[in-house]
């Protein structure tokens, strides 16, 4: 009984830590393809910049705007909207596959991308301090969204293995 109750633990705790790595994996690759993204969209809209990075983020420094009026929103659209969209693309693979760590990881930073990027490109315009406070709302708010959907299909799918026995 008890070898069994280590066991089940054990299954949890690397389950957990596939998870973590996962969850790093992508928020560190998240960011670095965010700004690549921005960086890629303002040259072919014809502008000049170049990509800035810190430990745990980054910007697109704009030396020229880009002459089209949409141009600053489909630049700041382009690297969360871009990042977000291709990870709840891959969760919707792994839920598929039932890699339930690796979705929800993805879920959570897919959601935490879009929202980001939905706000920055539709509020690029705000002054910095307002921006920068409510951008963290946003994207704490899809990361919250993110962990929800995650957590709730896992916990089903726990709940569905323990309902057939194989748990």
């Amino acid at each position: 009984m008890l070898r069994t109750c280590v066991k089940s633990m054990r299954g949890k705790l690397l389950s957990f830590a596939e998870l973590l790595f996962y969850l790093f994996t992508y928020l560190m690759l998240g960011v670095a393809a965010h700004e690549y993204l921005h960086y890629n969209v303002l040259k072919m809209l014809g502008g000049e910049g170049y990509a800035v990075f810190t430990w745990f983020g980054g910007m697109v420094v704009i030396e020229k705007v880009p002459p089209h009026p949409w141009g600053m929103t489909l630049v700041a659209l382009a690297g969360g909207v871009g990042v977000g969209l291709f990870l709840l693309l891959a969760a919707y693979w792994d839920y598929i596959s039932k890699d339930f760590e690796e979705m929800t990881s993805e879920l959570i930073v897919g959601f935490a991308q879009l929202s980001y990027g939905l706000f920055e490109g539709f509020f690029w315009w705000m002054p910095r301090p307002e921006y920068y406070t409510w951008a963290q709302v946003a994207g704490s708010a899809g990361c919250l969204l993110g962990l929800s959907i995650g957590a709730y299909l896992w916990i089903r799918k726990g709940w569905d293995a323990w309902r057939q026995g194989t748990l």
